[in-house]
C-alpha cells in the first residue's frame, strides 16, 4: 500500500538514500538509459531548509520512502548553483503574453522513484498530491530535466508538463525546462 504525505524530518535521511540511489554518478550506462538518473546532491541540512515553508512531498510503503518531489522555493536557489543556468532562463520565457518569472511558481528540485516502485504510477502520484498541496499559492511548478534522460522527459510530459524550453548550457548538456499549470 503507498501512500503519500509530506515529509517530516525524520523522512529526509530515507530520501537521501533513494538519492544515492540513482545518481548518475552511481550508476552504468545502460542503468541511466532504461532507469533515468538524478543530477543534484543535497545534504540533509539543504533538504531540512528546502522542506519549509512548503514541505518536500513523498510515497511511502510501510515506512520507507519510495518516491519524492522535492520542493523548492525561489530562493533556494543560491544553495544549488547547478540550477543557476535554469534560473537565467526563466527570466526569457514568456506564459500566456506574460513573463514567466511574474507568475507565482516554485521549483519541482527533484523527482525520483525507487526501482522497486516504478511504473506503479508513482509519479503521477507525487505530482498529483504536489499539486493539490501547492495550487492554493502557486500557478506553476517547473523543473528542468536533462534532454538524454529521456525517461524522465517522458513521465514528466505524461504527467501535464509542457516543455516550455530547450537550451545547452556552458557545459554542453541540452535541458528542457518543463512547466505544469496547477490551475489547469
Amino acid at each position: 500500500m503507498i501512500s503519500y504525505s509530506i515529509a517530516e524530518d525524520r523522512d529526509l535521511s530515507g530520501i537521501l538514500e533513494l538519492q544515492t540511489q540513482n545518481l548518475k554518478i552511481n550508476l552504468q550506462p545502460n542503468e541511466i538509459e532504461r532507469e533515468g538518473f538524478v543530477t543534484v546532491v543535497h545534504t540533509i541540512e539543504l533538504l531540512r531548509k528546502m522542506n519549509a515553508p512548503y514541505p518536500h512531498i513523498i510515497a511511502k510503503s510501510d515506512q520507507e520512502v519510495v518516491g519524492y518531489a522535492l520542493v523548492m522555493q525561489k530562493e533556494m536557489a543560491i544553495y544549488i548553483p547547478i540550477l543557476s543556468n535554469l534560473f537565467k532562463q526563466l527570466k526569457t520565457i514568456r506564459i500566456k503574453e506574460m513573463a514567466f518569472e511574474n507568475y507565482a511558481f516554485f521549483v519541482m528540485g527533484q523527482i525520483c522513484i525507487s526501482k522497486d516502485y516504478r511504473k506503479k504510477g508513482l509519479f503521477k502520484g507525487l505530482y498529483t498530491e504536489m499539486k493539490a498541496r501547492m495550487k492554493k499559492d502557486f500557478d506553476y511548478v517547473v523543473t528542468e530535466v536533462a534532454i538524454e534522460n529521456s525517461r524522465s522527459l517522458n513521465a514528466h510530459h505524461a504527467a501535464g508538463f509542457t516543455t516550455i524550453k530547450e537550451y545547452k548550457a556552458e557545459d554542453g548538456r541540452s535541458w528542457a525546462i518543463v512547466a505544469l499549470d496547477l490551475n489547469e
